[in-house]
């Protein structure tokens, strides 16, 4: 089922130039599942921004702001 996406995040995870991942897809198809699983998997270190489900994030949009100014994107 996620055969060539796991060989694609895992190519990501050993890659030793490291740029953002982007996984896109529908709804509710398990994308973060597998990330999670794969990272687990290889023993990789990580670090998870849950935007959607931190209060913290989610009342103001401010650290969205920041991070547009940070990488120079406007939202």
């Amino acid at each position: 089922m996620y055969r060539q996406e796991e060989r694609q995040i895992k190519d990501w995870i050993f890659s030793k130039e490291k740029t953002a991942l982007l996984l896109t897809s529908a709804r509710q198809v398990g994308k973060t599942f597998l990330i999670r699983q794969l990272l687990k998997q290889t023993g990789a270190d990580y670090v998870e921004f849950n935007l959607i489900e931190s209060a913290k994030f989610n009342e103001t949009g401010a650290f969205l702001a920041r991070l547009s100014v940070t990488t120079d994107q406007m939202p």
